[in-house]
């Protein structure tokens, strides 16, 4: 802290203004609370927002708020925001993680739900591993979202 306070002192005398203001910003930078608290991202649901939040829940995501152009779907303590964005470059250009403990249980979850069959576009891999230590099974939803269901390979 010495060498610190030093070269503020030489700064401090050569330009007494400058250094007021750094100095205040830098107060203000060690005072604030930066910490983060989560990261949510909106994904695109096309222009049928309906079709989405029910592919959603029939997953076990639960619809926390919804209106004309937004949804909340949330599972366990993950959130994400289903928009109602009917832009073509977007589908089929965007994936999502979702961390599970198990990447077969949630597999054979999907399949026993018939997705597939039920919404149109819709497909489901099965869980295969790769060299990253992962075991991921893809599914892609109504709109071309292309989700890694991930599990560490222990």
């Amino acid at each position: 802290m010495k060498c610190f306070f030093c070269f503020y002192r030489t700064i401090e005398k050569a330009e007494p203004q400058t250094f007021r203001l750094n100095f205040i910003f830098l107060l203000k930078m060690i005072m604030m609370n930066l910490k983060t608290k989560q990261l949510v991202t909106f994904i695109s649901a096309g222009s049928d927002l309906e079709k989405g939040i029910e592919f959603y829940k029939d997953m076990g995501f639960e619809l926390q708020h919804m209106d004309a152009d937004i949804a909340v779907l949330s599972i366990d303590e993950h959130k994400f925001i289903l928009q109602k964005y009917p832009k073509e470059w977007m589908q089929g250009n965007f994936m999502m993680v979702l961390e599970v403990e198990d990447a077969d249980a949630w597999y054979e979850k999907l399949a026993g739900l018939q997705l597939t069959q039920k919404y149109e576009g819709v497909f489901l891999k099965k869980p295969q591993d790769f060299p990253w230590c992962k075991r991921v099974c893809h599914l892609g939803d109504p709109n071309g979202v292309l989700w890694h269901i991930s599990a560490d390979i222990i």
